[in-house]
């Protein structure tokens, strides 16, 4: 989906930690599998770029959410697997979209994940993690 944003710089290792905590909580209360996943290849387009990390990470089998931000492209993608559809519609992710891209204008990205992660866990309300699911650690620029 794009988006307009400000100058989104690298998230420093607090502001890494503070989405990290969110990401937890978010996945403690839900029971699903979150994964913060920033920056996308140039040339590539990110919602593909978004869809292969999610399969890649084999959250399409999980009850998964890949929260993707491109900042360079000017792009946010939220893919929801099979399993969370039921509790998190296109409308929600469209709205986590929105809360994030007004922080983005003011150059917050760290305010504006925050957001969207807040919004996407309210959306999903409460939930049990399925048994054995390891955990799929964040990526912060990867480029």
């Amino acid at each position: 989906m794009p988006v307009a944003t400000g100058d989104l710089a690298r998230p420093t290792r607090r502001q890494r930690r503070r989405i990290d905590t969110a990401v937890e909580q978010a996945e403690a209360s839900t029971g699903l599998q979150l994964c913060v996943f920033l920056g996308a290849p140039e040339g590539r387009d990110p919602h593909d770029h978004a869809e292969a990390v999610f399969v890649e990470a084999g959250l399409v089998e999980r009850p998964a959410v890949l929260l993707l931000v491109a900042p360079k492209q000017h792009r946010v993608e939220v893919i929801t697997g099979p399993h969370v559809r039921d509790r998190i519609s296109n409308d929600d992710a469209a709205q986590a979209v929105a809360a994030m891209t007004e922080a983005f204008r003011r150059g917050d990205l760290t305010g504006g994940l925050l957001a969207g992660i807040e919004h996407l866990a309210a959306s999903a309300g409460p939930g049990v993690a399925e048994a054995g699911a390891a955990d799929i650690a964040n990526i912060f620029d990867p480029d």
